[in-house]
Protein backbone atom coordinates (compact mmCIF):
# COMPACT_ATOMS: atom_id res chain seq x y z
CA UNK A 1 0.00 0.00 0.00
CA UNK A 2 1.30 3.44 -0.91
CA UNK A 3 1.80 6.11 1.69
CA UNK A 4 -0.84 8.82 1.84
CA UNK A 5 0.15 12.21 0.53
CA UNK A 6 -0.77 15.58 1.94
CA UNK A 7 -2.67 16.36 -1.28
CA UNK A 8 -4.80 13.22 -0.89
CA UNK A 9 -5.63 14.13 2.69
CA UNK A 10 -6.48 17.71 1.72
CA UNK A 11 -8.95 16.44 -0.90
CA UNK A 12 -10.86 14.87 1.98
CA UNK A 13 -10.37 17.81 4.37
CA UNK A 14 -9.64 21.04 2.43
CA UNK A 15 -9.29 23.06 5.65
CA UNK A 16 -5.85 21.47 6.02
CA UNK A 17 -4.68 23.66 3.12
CA UNK A 18 -5.84 26.70 5.09
CA UNK A 19 -3.82 25.53 8.08
CA UNK A 20 -0.78 24.89 5.88
CA UNK A 21 -1.06 28.38 4.39
CA UNK A 22 -1.45 29.87 7.86
CA UNK A 23 1.81 28.19 8.90
CA UNK A 24 3.61 29.59 5.84
CA UNK A 25 2.22 33.07 6.50
CA UNK A 26 3.32 32.98 10.13
CA UNK A 27 6.82 31.91 9.08
CA UNK A 28 7.05 34.62 6.42
CA UNK A 29 5.89 37.36 8.80
CA UNK A 30 7.86 36.27 11.83
CA UNK A 31 9.73 38.73 13.95
CA UNK A 32 13.10 38.38 15.60
CA UNK A 33 11.57 36.49 18.51
CA UNK A 34 9.97 33.68 16.57
CA UNK A 35 9.50 30.46 18.49
CA UNK A 36 7.98 27.95 16.07
CA UNK A 37 7.34 25.31 18.73
CA UNK A 38 5.30 27.77 20.78
CA UNK A 39 3.28 28.80 17.73
CA UNK A 40 2.82 25.14 16.84
CA UNK A 41 1.53 23.97 20.20
CA UNK A 42 -0.47 27.08 21.11
CA UNK A 43 -2.01 27.96 17.76
CA UNK A 44 -1.71 25.40 14.99
CA UNK A 45 -1.77 21.94 16.57
CA UNK A 46 -5.12 22.53 18.34
CA UNK A 47 -6.63 23.27 14.92
CA UNK A 48 -4.95 20.24 13.38
CA UNK A 49 -6.43 17.74 15.83
CA UNK A 50 -9.94 18.92 14.94
CA UNK A 51 -9.29 18.23 11.26
CA UNK A 52 -7.32 14.98 11.13
CA UNK A 53 -6.61 11.98 13.36
CA UNK A 54 -8.63 10.16 16.01
CA UNK A 55 -10.25 13.34 17.30
CA UNK A 56 -11.22 14.64 13.86
CA UNK A 57 -14.85 15.28 13.14
CA UNK A 58 -14.66 13.62 9.71
CA UNK A 59 -14.89 9.98 8.72
CA UNK A 60 -12.74 7.42 6.93
CA UNK A 61 -9.06 7.99 6.17
CA UNK A 62 -9.08 11.43 7.80
CA UNK A 63 -9.27 9.67 11.19
CA UNK A 64 -6.22 7.47 10.55
CA UNK A 65 -2.87 7.72 12.31
CA UNK A 66 -1.14 7.89 8.95
CA UNK A 67 -3.22 10.88 7.82
CA UNK A 68 -2.45 12.63 11.11
CA UNK A 69 1.28 11.94 10.82
CA UNK A 70 1.47 13.20 7.24
CA UNK A 71 -0.53 16.37 7.95
CA UNK A 72 1.41 17.03 11.17
CA UNK A 73 4.76 16.76 9.38
CA UNK A 74 3.77 18.86 6.37
CA UNK A 75 2.31 21.73 8.38
CA UNK A 76 5.07 21.77 11.01
CA UNK A 77 7.70 21.74 8.26
CA UNK A 78 5.93 24.66 6.56
CA UNK A 79 6.05 26.58 9.82
CA UNK A 80 9.74 25.85 10.33
CA UNK A 81 10.67 26.47 6.69
CA UNK A 82 11.67 22.90 5.91
CA UNK A 83 10.62 20.89 2.98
Amino acid sequence: MERLTFNQICRVEPKLWDLFNEAVEIRCNRGKRFYPDTVWYDRLKPKLVDLVGFMAKGEGLIKSCEAYDVAYSEILNALKGRG
